[in-house]
């Protein structure tokens, strides 16, 4: 996607969540990163609005439901969903689909290899692995565990990247981008940092919507 792309991307899901939710009319730093992630991943705009409608709808229809729905990672497992319906449409039938143990299976597999050949510095990491494993290794499928977890990589990576890494993305990001507004800089410069080491790295995700 170009910049206008891009921006029209962000304002389309932020203008769909916004019509279901109802005020407050603006997106936290956390919610603007996950559509950064969405944009990343491919989903398309009207999948991701599927998923959106089909969390509100759920909601609405839930006996003794209290409050309002307040972030947009509440939407985040049925955009998902909507997702990966979509890709398995797209390919057709005979794509070979697979099950929740055989996600648990690829994800062990990418992590026992990238624990096997870690890097020195990046041994920080090699705990917060460690216990993705175990939960993979107990057939422990708790998405909401290994999504945090997945979170806590990312954190680290940011804290722990070299000044190096980030000089370099630094400059990828003023080549690319012309934003004047600090918290929009942070954001695209997380996203980009994230991006680049992960690529460095191969560092695999802790999640299984990336399997």
């Amino acid at each position: 996607m170009n910049s206008d792309q891009k921006s029209r991307y962000f304002q389309n899901v932020a203008r769909c969540f916004f019509n279901e939710r109802g005020a407050p009319f603006f997106l936290s730093s956390k919610e603007i990163e996950l559509i950064a992630q969405w944009e990343r991943m491919g989903i398309p705009f009207h999948v991701i609005r599927e998923g959106i409608n089909r969390s509100f709808s759920r909601f609405r229809m839930t006996p003794g439901r209290k409050g309002k729905v307040l972030s947009l990672e509440f939407c985040q497992r049925s955009v998902m969903k909507s997702f990966t319906s979509y890709k398995e449409r797209k390919v057709g039938k005979s794509h070979k689909k697979f099950t929740e143990a055989e996600k648990g299976k690829k994800m062990n597999k990418a992590i026992k290899n990238f624990l096997d050949h870690l890097p020195p510095e990046l041994e920080y990491l090699r705990e917060v692995f460690i216990r993705a494993q175990r939960f993979l290794e107990k057939n422990e499928r708790d998405e909401e565990s290994l999504e945090r977890i997945e979170q806590e990589v990312e954190n680290l990576l940011c804290e722990r990247a070299s000044s190096g890494d980030k000089e370099r993305v630094r400059k990828e990001v003023l080549k690319e981008y012309n934003i004047s507004d600090s918290e929009e800089w942070e954001r695209v410069f997380r996203v980009k940092l994230l991006k680049y080491l992960r690529e460095k790295h191969k560092i695999p995700y802790v999640s299984p919507y990336y399997y």
